[in-house]
């Protein structure tokens, strides 16, 4: 009889499993490599995780996946032990978990650059040009969160006036393009701009987002 195949090995053998460096999202990320784990590995299921990552409770896992429960610095490590990431890896994913999670939008940058400081190290770059400019930006998610307010209006100047501290009438007006390029806000029937449920997303659905867009 063949010796049953472990859940680590089962993660060594396979190159195709999904790669943190992709994701702006941790959740997403998450989502991910547990649909990766239940394909590729026999023996996974929340309980083996919950042991092998040292979390007390099964149900952890699944919490965070459905966005109910924000990780701490502790489960951070618990999680990257649990899908094996490398000590890269898991600097990467413990700056992409903060990003997501942190409401100071200069915070959000920060961790935003340490994740690109990361991806500079690896000669890699999974970020679009849009992502990057959306968080590098800290007026980009006020605009965004501005658009709820009841009398919002898609007019450059009128952005400017509620913005603080100010800025410019030609950033406030590439801002919107923005927004509308990576699919956070849209027109609804009436011409008036509206969020969307979207997150920032990864540069793969990004790239087909755009080639539909340009292809219609």
């Amino acid at each position: 009889m063949l010796p049953r195949q472990s859940f680590g090995e089962t993660m060594d053998k396979k190159n195709n499993r999904p790669k943190v460096y992709n994701y702006v999202d941790h959740v997403q990320y998450m989502n991910d490599m547990v649909e990766f784990l239940k394909k590729e590995s026999k023996v996974f299921s929340f309980r083996y995780f919950a042991k092998k990552s040292g979390f007390a409770s099964q149900s952890a896992l699944k919490f965070f996946l459905d966005g109910k429960r924000n990780l701490t610095a502790e489960s951070i490590q618990k999680v990257a032990k649990g899908f094996q990431l490398d000590s890269t890896e898991t600097k990467y994913f413990e700056n992409l978990v903060k990003l997501n999670q942190e409401s100071s939008n200069e915070r959000k940058n920060e961790y935003f650059q340490e994740m690109l400081k990361v991806q500079k190290k690896k000669k890699i770059r999974m970020i679009s040009t849009d992502q990057y400019d959306y968080f590098s930006k800290w007026y980009n998610p006020a605009i965004r969160e501005l658009i709820r307010c009841k009398d919002f209006q898609g007019d450059p100047k009128w952005i400017v006036s509620r913005i603080f501290p100010m800025i410019s009438v030609p950033e406030a007006r590439e801002s919107l393009r923005l927004l509308e390029r990576l699919g956070l806000i849209q027109k609804d029937v009436s011409g008036k701009y509206v969020q969307t449920d979207r997150a920032v997303t990864t540069e793969r659905e990004l790239s087909v987002d755009v080639r539909q867009k340009f292809s219609s």
